[in-house]
C-alpha cells in the first residue's frame, strides 16, 4: 500500500479539533481553508476521503496519522458508529471482530438492534457470529440487554447504546 509522507502532508492540510480536515495551501481546484477529504467512498459510500499527492486516502487514516505521526496499522473504527466523525478520540485501532460489534441494523437507532415481525431483536457480533441475545417489546429493552453483553465481552472497549 503506497503510504504519504506524513510531515508534507501536515504541511498542506491542517487537522481541526472536531476532525475536520482543511487546506493549508491553495492549488488547483482547492482553495486555502477549504475542506479536504469531503468525498464519499466505501461500502454504501460512508467513509470520507481524497487525493493527495496522487494517492487516495481515507480522511480518518490522515486524521489518526496527523495526530500520532504514524499511519495506522490495519484496521481503525468510529467508536461511537458514525463515520464521519473523525476526531482522534472517536477513532481507535481495531480487528474486524471488533469494528463490527458496534454496526447498526435498519432503522433502529441502537446499536446491535433491529425489528423484526411485531417485535425488536438484540444481537452482538463476537468471535466472526452473531448471537441472538432475545426478543423484546421495545427497542430500548433490547438496547439495554445488548449493551449488558457488550461490556461481558469487550469491557471498556464496548460501544454502548447507553452509556
Amino acid at each position: 500500500m503506497k503510504t504519504v509522507n506524513i510531515e508534507r502532508l501536515r504541511e498542506n492540510v491542517e487537522l481541526l479539533e472536531d476532525g475536520t480536515l482543511r487546506w493549508k495551501i491553495p492549488k488547483q481546484g482547492r482553495s486555502k481553508g477549504g475542506l479536504a477529504f469531503t468525498t464519499r467512498s466505501g461500502r454504501e459510500r460512508k467513509y470520507l476521503c481524497g487525493m493527495f499527492a496522487g494517492v487516495r486516502l481515507l480522511a480518518h487514516r490522515v486524521v489518526w496519522a496527523l495526530t500520532y505521526d504514524e499511519w495506522p496499522d490495519g484496521w481503525l473504527d468510529h467508536i461511537d458508529g458514525d463515520t464521519t466523525n473523525n476526531r482522534p478520540e472517536n477513532l481507535r485501532i481495531a480487528d474486524p471482530k471488533l469494528s463490527n460489534h458496534n454496526r447498526r441494523y435498519g432503522r433502529c437507532p441502537y446499536v446491535g438492534v433491529y425489528y423484526y415481525r411485531g417485535g425488536y431483536v438484540a444481537q452482538i457480533q463476537h468471535a466472526g457470529r452473531h448471537q441472538y441475545l432475545g426478543r423484546f417489546k421495545t427497542a430500548e429493552e433490547a438496547a439495554k440487554v445488548r449493551d449488558a453483553r457488550a461490556k461481558e465481552l469487550y469491557g471498556k472497549n464496548a460501544n454502548l447504546n447507553f452509556p
